[in-house]
């Protein structure tokens, strides 16, 4: 069912049936997902595990799920970009742009130089539900995809303020802005 279909009376909406295969909630269970072997072997030389470690992280119920889902984040970049910026004591403007490639590392290169610590935690919120909407199955950018810092502002006895709103971007399209600084 698609957004513009679902019914706001709640009298109207079905419950869904978990073994639908058309239900993003009926997601494949994590023992029947295929990971290639190139994958699992990546993951070994990327997390540094040795052999003992990639069998414990094998065999964790959730790992599989994830590792057959991660294409949903795999040529695209999430970028957090400042919408508003009044007062910030680290120098954030409105159109500062930090860029994560894959939902992973910041790119520091392709992002604004400056990053207060105090602007990390709903970035860090905002890119758990992201992946977790990848892992699940669902459009990845959750509803709300803003935050602000952990300043209160200045009418708050506060210093400032500063929003920032999640996109998803292609390879391409991320590149892009990068060169645009």
């Amino acid at each position: 069912m698609k957004p513009d279909e679902i019914s706001t009376n709640a009298t109207n909406i079905d419950t869904p049936n978990p073994d639908d295969a058309s239900n993003p909630a009926a997601a494949e269970k994590p023992e029947q997902a295929h990971v290639p072997e190139e994958m699992w072997q990546g993951v070994k030389a990327m997390m540094g595990f040795s052999d003992n470690e990639l069998e414990v992280f094998k065999n964790q119920p959730r790992t599989k799920k994830i590792l057959s889902r991660l294409e949903g984040l795999q040529e695209a970049s999430v970028i957090f970009e400042v919408k508003k910026s009044h007062g910030c004591i680290a120098g954030h403007k409105q159109g500062d742009h930090y860029v994560f490639p894959n939902g992973g590392s910041m790119d520091m290169k392709s992002s604004s130089p400056l990053l207060c610590p105090f602007l990390m935690p709903p970035m860090a919120r905002i890119m758990w539900i992201l992946q977790e909407r990848v892992w699940e199955g669902l459009d990845p950018l959750p509803l709300y995809a803003m935050g602000q810092c952990d300043d209160v502002g200045l009418d708050c006895n506060g210093w400032g303020r500063v929003v920032i709103e999640a996109r998803i971007l292609g390879r391409k399209e991320a590149e892009t802005l990068a060169k645009s600084d």
